[in-house]
């Protein structure tokens, strides 16, 4: 009897020991998701090494993702989904570049552990990370008493694929706190949470966590990231954004709501945001698809002296209106303080417009020399050329929009077949025109020749000084 209580007394105190180095995060009351992160003795006495963490939220949940650092640039994200099977997780390492899809990270260093995977309504990832405590963007220090993380989530169907890359759609909730390392460091377990049931966010105390983390429950809104500039708080001030707050009384941190906000630190709404994405996409698109495709081809089926006027103004029109969708761009790209480099689409986009802006300059200095020579010179073949270079580049941009699109509201189906339709129709019309073109100046030029010819033979068949004035 004796040694069943010694042992009953030895099993508890082990039972403590694992608890007390495991600090757990659960934002918001019925939401099924926690977070807990342990940092073994050697990586803190080194100050870097192996940390320990785990992701566990419902079957409801699309993906479910935590991430160290504050905002979502820079940020060391790891993202969990179902496998393709239904039965386990994918763990997909990612790094935060902005409030867009953050992308693969092929340096991470992690490793499922024993007890991931899908049982019960749950997804369970128990993580072991080798790259966790310093990252390209950041890094984690094991001995703060704050360390800065933020979540994410997105409900809907399983993603069900093994595939680290599979894209994600934008979250519908999302948050950030931060964990006390200090009250989360010990031990030297291989995995820390095999035998560790993390708390129901609505418990009130648990010996599971006695040491939980302390969180200021940021909310937020972005157009995929966590806690951006608008509605977000990533400058940690406690009057920005909706703070909540966790404390070490068992509450595990549940007074931070995970619900997206939709008021904005800088006056900035979703709603506003969604309306300058779509008011871009329209422009841009009007005016590369439709406008400027369209003055190029009239020149080609029309002709009456006031025409090369006409094209002029129509196509100053256009680069008026392309300029006013690439604002509109860079002003979310601003907002929402992404580099320009963070995406092709911004990339090649800046390089369009650039390219668009000497094209007015080309086409004087044909229309000029077309007027001096009375025929095409070589600033005819860089006027028209370069304009359907600029053509072509734009298709690919455009694509490559509403491939970010997708990634950041999800759907777009509607707005892809569209463009493509409409790229398809009018890349179809401006090659027939070319076409058509080109057999009527062959035409033409064999008229010419034709009556050219029929001249030489007239003068040759006529007697010598006939029609010259000779007697």
């Amino acid at each position: 009897m004796k040694s069943l209580r010694l042992s009953a007394v030895l099993s508890l105190a082990a039972s403590s020991l694992t608890n007390a180095q495991v600090a757990s995060y659960c934002p918001g009351s019925g939401s099924g998701i926690c977070y807990a992160v342990n940092v073994p003795s050697s990586t803190s006495s080194s100050g870097s090494g192996d940390i320990f963490f785990q992701i566990k939220g419902p079957t409801s949940a699309q993906w479910i993702a935590v991430g160290e650092g504050s905002s979502m640039s820079g940020s060391n994200i790891f993202v969990i989904y179902s496998s393709a099977d239904g039965k386990n997780v994918t763990l997909s390492p990612r790094l935060g570049s902005g409030h867009v899809e953050p992308g693969y990270n092929g340096n991470a260093k992690v490793t499922l552990l024993e007890g991931s995977g899908i049982s019960g309504g749950q997804m369970i990832a128990n993580v072991k990370c080798s790259s966790c405590s310093s990252w390209n963007g950041g890094e984690l220090d094991v001995s703060s008493s704050s360390s800065s993380w933020i979540w994410a989530t997105k409900s809907g169907s399983a993603i069900n694929s093994d595939n680290n890359k599979a894209e994600i759609s934008r979250h519908d909730k999302m948050g950030g706190f931060s964990f006390d390392l200090t009250k989360a460091t010990g031990g030297s377990s291989d995995n820390p949470f095999l035998d560790l049931s993390t708390p129901d966010p609505s418990s009130t105390g648990s010996a599971a966590s006695p040491s939980s983390s302390s969180g200021n429950g940021r909310n937020g809104w972005g157009p995929f990231g966590w806690g951006g500039p608008y509605g977000g708080n990533d400058n940690n001030d406690p009057n920005s954004g909706n703070p909540g707050s966790s404390d070490n009384s068992g509450n595990n941190g549940n007074s931070g709501s995970s619900s997206s906000s939709d008021s904005a630190a800088i006056g900035t709404t979703p709603r506003k945001l969604q309306s300058i994405r779509t008011a871009h996409c329209i422009v841009m698109s009007l005016t590369f698809l439709v406008l400027l495709p369209i003055g190029a081809i009239l020149m080609r089926v029309l002709s009456f002296p006031s025409l090369v006027y006409i094209h002029a103004i129509a196509q100053l029109f256009s680069l008026t209106l392309a300029l006013s969708g690439f604002a509109l761009g860079v002003w979310y790209i601003r907002t929402t303080k992404q580099p320009f480099s963070s995406q092709p689409h911004y990339i090649l986009g800046t390089a369009v417009i650039s390219m668009l802006l000497l094209q007015p300059f080309f086409g004087f200095l044909h229309h000029a020399m077309y007027r001096q020579y009375e025929r095409k010179t070589f600033m005819t073949l860089i006027h028209v050329w370069y304009g359907r270079l600029i053509f072509l580049l734009a298709l690919v941009n455009g694509a490559l929009g509403l491939k970010l699109g997708k990634s950041l509201r999800g759907g777009m189906e509607t707005a892809t077949i569209t463009y493509s339709v409409i790229a398809a129709v009018v890349g179809t019309l401006y090659i027939a025109v070319l076409l058509f073109s080109a057999w009527k100046g062959n035409r033409k030029g064999e008229e010419k020749y034709v009556r050219r010819s029929e001249r030489r033979l007239g003068s040759m068949s006529r007697p010598r000084g006939e029609g010259r004035g000779y007697e």
